[in-house]
């Protein structure tokens, strides 16, 4: 009984002494409650219980020591091949691009399984995201990526939210850079085919917001007021901004086709100068100024319509943008004057001022060269 007890405190002690001089920490076979139980079960000093044991013990003891040292450089290897791993898998998807070979480092060791598994988990959420990424052109709504994977979207339609939880689903079944591939190669994400689909999207969108203001105008129950109009372009616009910052690798026409949406827009309201209330729509207060039915009037009256779309044109600015405009300055030239003889020969409101100097701001700090506003 005595060798058994003399084995059993070296065998402690040896697991004890590895967990201490592993440099990783004690391993997870060994938690930190054993080692609290072994000092206290064992009265005297620790270099004590170490000089008892036998020639067995010692054998198990450098096998354990064996063991642990081999575990403590298992890890570190490994994770040296995760972080090259992701480095590889960053710059794929910087490229737009996937191929097997760069998805993952040639030779993987057997003892890397445990952080091979780890880095693909990793991986999940970029292959996860772009496969939404991917499928965005689809979409029914022409939603941008932003809009898309927010949970929840005010106004999202029964078909897109339908589409949307149909995507998210297959997006769970590609797990790896492999399994996304033979996607990628049919429209690769800011390919051309790509970049020009989601510019027509975004384009298509507009244009369904400009009918369904026409519809309103004749009458048509389908039809959005100008209040609504407004809402919908301010969406529009922001969702024009998301895609620029997603995307910034699309082609430059396809680029420039997202910058000219903000020119027909403005163009658009700018038209809108006279009362267009369908006969059936109810009368508001205020006499004869009843601008709410104008498009125009209504979008430059009202700071809350107006400084949001023009805050996107400054953030164009600010992200490198301003060549879209620079080569439509003509065009913003002659809105800008349109908007301003309009607003300033009404004489109300008082406040469309501010509108026009603020647009005027924005269009020079995109580098479109505007003449100033005459003071006389």
């Amino acid at each position: 009984m005595t060798g058994d007890s003399e084995i059993s405190a070296a065998n402690l002690a040896s697991v004890a002494e590895a967990a201490l001089m592993s440099p990783r920490g004690p391993p997870s076979s060994v938690g930190a409650s054993e080692l609290g139980r072994l000092a206290l079960g064992r009265p005297g000093s620790r270099d004590n219980e170490m000089v008892v044991t036998t020639r067995s013990g010692a054998k198990r003891e450098a096998a354990s020591k064996g063991e642990k040292a081999r575990g403590s450089t298992g890890p570190s290897k490994g994770k040296g091949k995760g972080q090259e791993k992701a480095s590889s898998s960053k710059t794929t998807r910087n490229s737009g691009r996937t191929s097997k070979s760069t998805a993952a480092p040639d030779g993987p060791d057997d003892d890397d399984d445990d952080s091979e598994s780890s880095d693909d988990s990793d991986d999940d959420g970029d292959v996860d995201l772009h496969f939404k990424r991917l499928v965005l052109i689809y979409e029914p709504s022409y939603h941008s990526l932003g809009e898309f994977l927010a949970p929840e979207l005010t106004g999202r339609s029964q078909k897109s939210t339908t589409w949307r939880a149909i995507q998210f689903l297959h997006a769970r079944k590609h797990k790896t850079q492999a399994d996304l591939a033979p996607f990628m190669a049919v429209a690769p994400v800011e390919g051309r085919v790509w970049s020009d689909i989601m510019a027509g999207n975004m384009l298509q969108r507009w244009h369904s917001i400009h009918d369904k203001y026409r519809w309103y105008i004749s009458g048509d129950a389908r039809g959005t007021d100008a209040e609504g109009t407004i809402q919908s372009i301010r969406l529009l616009l922001h969702a024009v901004e998301d895609t620029f910052r997603h995307f910034p690798r699309m082609p430059d026409s396809a680029k420039q086709r997202l910058g000219d949406i903000f020119l027909d827009v403005f163009q658009t309201v700018a038209r809108y100068q006279t009362d267009a209330r369908p006969s059936n729509a109810p009368s508001y207060a205020g006499g004869s100024q009843q601008f709410e039915y104008k498009l125009l009037f209504r979008f430059a009256a009202l700071k809350e319509h107006w400084l949001q779309c023009l805050q996107v044109l400054r953030r164009l600015s600010s992200l490198g943008y301003g060549g879209l405009f620079q080569v439509r300055q003509g065009s913003w030239v002659r809105v800008h004057r349109e908007m301003y003889v309009a607003l300033g020969s009404a004489g109300w409101p008082r406040d469309s001022g501010e509108f026009i100097t603020v647009l005027q701001r924005s269009l020079m700090d995109l580098g479109a060269v505007i003449p100033p506003i005459p003071t006389s």
